[in-house]
């Protein structure tokens, strides 16, 4: 008898343990725990043992592919080949988009963080469709919404342990996640304190110092009442506050209609027992939080999670040992998440702005949001009716969506509706039986994987311990097939293959360690090399972690034969990655080992914000390491800049300045920074034109037509900016000297306000920065009279420049630039610079869609380039200041 035991990782679940496989004589007999695994450290649950072995011997395991014989759901099928089922598949899908458009074809599949996620994705994009449904509506949604939304995407992890306090809302560790319920546990016994908000009798609320059965859907209040004691009791950390936080006045404002007293009457919760949580949180340190499923499930989820992702700041339990951690990247790796948000594999926004249900849930469907998907109920609904417009084809994959979403009579009847239904199953599903096609799948015990597991933190792989039953194929490989059959690359003849493989195995191709698939395309080509792992894992490691991760390697390959050992050498090649990376380095080579701030000047959702986030996406891409924008409006971003200035130079602070870096120290008496001085310039990254914008209703259309009626009517029209002292400030006041006619300025903080108002019809037109007002103009909700620049811009043509329109000599842009504080070392700002010249220097083309869709031009400069700049810059607003006569208010 032959006994093998095959390390790899479980992915029936988010949790992802560390297995062991036991395999005798070509049949798994057995699935362990593994000890040697440093997130799960052999905790294993019931379904994890055996759940792979029923799925993959199940006898009604489809194992060959299948097509509809008689009227759907009757259940009679005839088995086809493959080339048959593709060939077939892609004709009606070809049919599909000639007569309906590429949006009618549609796809389901249970989340972003596994392959087929991007196997999905990937293969709707190549068809040219953005509409494809998701389960993390149900669980995990909320959570991951409220954390694009505040910046604290932390979660407890291995952290737990360490906690003095574990604050659970809506969570059954003991049911759901055994490793986290193993390091509670731990934490007990090294004498944390346990608070639990749940309804139910669960083990952990057994087990707590305070257990708080509050009323269903009330955490939210609980959340705003225990910050109010904070604040009350003056609890909160005030350093973490001070240096990382934005919107205490506010939450504070908002927290002070919560005292307990209010709180016990929504939750049912005594006053005392609210506030001795609310102290024992605040006062016992440090702090983890962890959110449950119970939280996803109420109406309310996203925002009772950012009432509790404050209360973590608010008590500065964030990013440190012991608290909520936020997500590192590894070196040389990208997850499945990152590359499905990568603009360069994403579809033009135009057509991401077409996402059925976008238009009501931006948050969750539009293209700034988390998910990107279809909004589900609103995706079934256009099946049936054809609102916002058809849909007629659907490809599930790996989700039954007939028992998963509301309202199941409505999903049955749309399924029906379908021209085309294709169904990849591993078992046939309530959802299977409706479809025209079944595509047999692997399971993981047949398949290949590679993901972060946070909780390591380390890379996890899952190995393929048997070869596939029948003719059943992963998602993978059906994405790429179906890709290619649809007429998006060669032909079937050309495919050859390629693996993937893990940190510091060499010889990992002959034991079937890596991902294979055939290669159709040049999309999927572009995500195959950017999850090639090979020897870029060891990006960033020491010398000396690199021979301990090729060291434990070669111990691994002696000690078990032809098995890649997790216990041996993928995780020692992590682990050593993991302390390198948080070792403290004063070199280039290392950095950055840890989040970077890029500290922004205005609110959210203005024209520098979005640049900013556009930018730090990118060089947090660039630099494998997470860009974090931290919004600091007021005084024309003065107070930002000064911050900035006084923050400590080792390139984990950078500013993102506009033009007001060079105007302010010709506004303020006492700016809180001198230009020259207090940095080290970085890169001007970008520059845009501003724009002058008109509520539709004014009757305008040209600069020629507003100067008319300003003088017919002196100081009675009004003109909304960003704040005083703001670009669009002076670029109107200029125009106002230039033309010696009476206009009223109204200043807001930061232009998404003062396009509202303008929106609303309360100020007559805007200077606005085209990126902050190029959705409106596009939707017609506001018209544009002139650029600011003196010549027209190339992305808007049609948009006269305010030098053509008769007033000579006007030319006023927004530039965006980074810098980083004074005395910042050499070699760390030319690696920032690097990054930055990476992806700026020759745009890919979908990054330059962006751009333009933005009506910006990137630009890279040098850091020395950027210093004189700065200087030019100074002199010229000095002028425009001096002669436009401008004052702060």
């Amino acid at each position: 008898m032959t006994t093998r035991v095959i390390p790899t990782t479980c992915k029936e679940c988010s949790v992802r343990c560390g297995a062991l496989v036991h395999v005798e004589d070509g049949r798994v007999v057995r699935i362990t725990g593994n000890p040697g695994h440093p997130g799960s450290r052999g905790a294993f649950c019931v379904k994890g043992m055996n759940a792979p072995i029923v799925a993959r011997e199940h006898a009604d395991r489809p194992l060959y592919p299948l097509r509809r014989a008689g009227e759907r759901g009757d259940g009679k099928w005839r088995r086809i080949s493959w080339d048959e089922a593709f060939d077939a598949i892609a004709e009606q899908m070809r049919r599909v988009k000639s007569e309906f458009g590429a949006t009618a074809i549609a796809g389901a599949v249970s989340n972003h963080f596994v392959s087929r996620g991007v196997a999905m994705t990937q293969l709707l994009r190549s068809i040219g469709s953005p509409n494809y449904m998701i389960n993390q509506d149900l669980c995990q949604g909320c959570r991951y919404t409220a954390a694009m939304l505040t910046g604290a995407s932390a979660q407890p992890g291995n952290e737990l342990a360490r906690a003095r306090c574990v604050l659970v809302i809506g969570e059954s560790p003991s049911d759901s996640n055994v490793v986290q319920w193993m390091n509670i546990k731990q934490a007990r016994r090294a004498g944390a304190r346990i608070i639990v908000v749940d309804p139910r009798g669960t083990q952990v609320a057994n087990m707590s110092d305070q257990w708080l059965r509050i009323k269903p859907g009330t955490d939210a209040a609980l959340a705003l009442s225990m910050i109010h004691v904070i604040f009350d009791e003056d609890l909160q950390d005030r350093d973490f506050v001070g240096e990382w936080c934005t919107g205490e006045e506010r939450l504070r404002e908002r927290a002070a209609r919560y005292p307990p007293a209010v709180a016990s009457g929504i939750t049912g919760l005594p006053v005392d027992t609210i506030v001795h949580a609310a102290r024992t949180f605040a006062t016992t340190k440090p702090g983890c939080l962890i959110l449950g499923h119970g939280v996803d499930a109420q109406a309310n989820g996203v925002r009772t999670t950012i009432g509790y992702h404050a209360l973590l700041a608010l008590t500065g339990n964030l990013d440190r040992e012991g608290t909520n951690r936020l997500p590192k990247q590894q070196a040389g790796f990208r997850d499945y998440f990152n590359i499905i948000n990568d603009r360069t594999f994403r579809l033009p926004e135009e057509i991401e702005r077409t996402i059925i249900g976008g238009e009501r849930f931006p948050l969750w469907c539009g293209p700034d949001s988390w998910s990107k998907s279809s909004h589900n109920p609103s995706l079934i609904r256009a099946v049936l009716t054809g609102e916002p417009y058809p849909v007629k084809a659907l490809y599930a994959s790996g989700v039954n969506i007939v028992c998963t979403y509301p309202d199941i009579r409505d999903t049955i009847a749309a399924l029906g509706r379908l021209d085309l239904l294709v169904v990849a199953t591993d078992h046939i599903t309530p959802t299977a039986e409706l479809a025209d096609f079944v595509l047999p799948k692997t399971t993981q015990l047949e398949e290949d994987d590679v993901s972060v597991d946070q909780s390591g933190p380390c890379l996890s792989v899952v190995q393929r311990v048997l070869p596939a039953m029948g003719e059943a194929r992963s998602d993978i490989e059906k994405g790429f097939a179906e890709g290619a059959d649809h007429g998006r690359g060669p032909g079937r003849g050309g495919g050859d293959r390629h693996g993937m493989v893990v940190p510091g195995d060499r010889g990992c191709r002959s034991r079937r360690a890596h991902f294979q698939y055939r290669r159709r395309h040049s999309l999927w080509s572009a995500v195959g090399s950017d999850l090639r792992l090979g020897r870029s894992a060891e990006h960033g490691l020491s010398n000396r972690a690199r021979r301990t991760a090729r060291d434990s390697a070669s111990r691994g390959r002696r000690g078990r034969g032809c098995a890649m050992t997790i216990a041996g050498h993928l995780f020692l090649a992590a682990a050593a990655a993991g302390a390198c990376l948080g070792a403290a380095s004063s070199g280039a080579e290392a950095y950055p080992d840890r989040p970077i701030r890029m500290i922004v000047g205005f609110p959210p959702g203005g024209g520098a914000d979005i640049m900013a986030r556009l930018i730090s996406a990118e060089l947090g891409g660039k630099l494998a390491s997470q860009v974090v924008v931290d919004n600091r409006p007021g005084a024309g971003s003065s107070t930002a800049t000064g911050m900035a200035a006084k923050a400590t130079a080792d390139g984990y602070t950078i500013l993102f300045a506009t033009s007001s870096f060079t105007i302010n120290p010709n506004l303020y008496a006492n700016a809180p920074y001198d230009p020259i001085r207090d940095f080290s310039p970085v890169a001007r990254v970008v520059s845009s034109p501003f724009v002058v914008v008109v509520r539709p209703s004014l009757p305008v259309r040209s600069i020629k037509e507003l100067l008319a009626l300003a003088r017919a009517k002196p100081g009675q029209l009004n003109y909304s900016t960003g704040g005083n002292g703001s670009v669009g400030h002076l670029a109107g006041e200029l125009l106002k000297s230039m033309t010696k006619v009476r206009i009223q300025h109204v200043p807001y903080k930061g232009l998404a306000p003062a396009l509202a108002d303008l929106l609303g019809g309360r100020v007559d037109f805007t200077m606005s920065s085209l990126p902050a007002c190029i959705a409106f103009l596009n939707s017609g909700r506001l018209r544009a009279l002139a650029v600011t620049t003196e010549k027209r811009m190339p992305f808007v043509p049609d948009i006269p420049s305010v030098s053509e329109s008769g007033i000579e000599g006007y030319d006023v842009d927004q530039w965006y630039g980074v810098l980083a504080p004074g005395g910042t070392p050499g070699p760390v700002v030319r690696k920032l610079n690097g990054a930055l010249a990476a992806f700026l220097a020759e745009p890919q083309p979908a990054l330059l869609e962006r751009f333009a869709a933005l009506g910006a031009s990137p630009l890279i400069s040098t850091p020395e380039n950027f210093r004189s700049y700065i200087r030019t810059n100074l002199a010229f607003w000095e002028k425009v200041v001096r002669q436009a006569n401008a004052k702060v208010e």
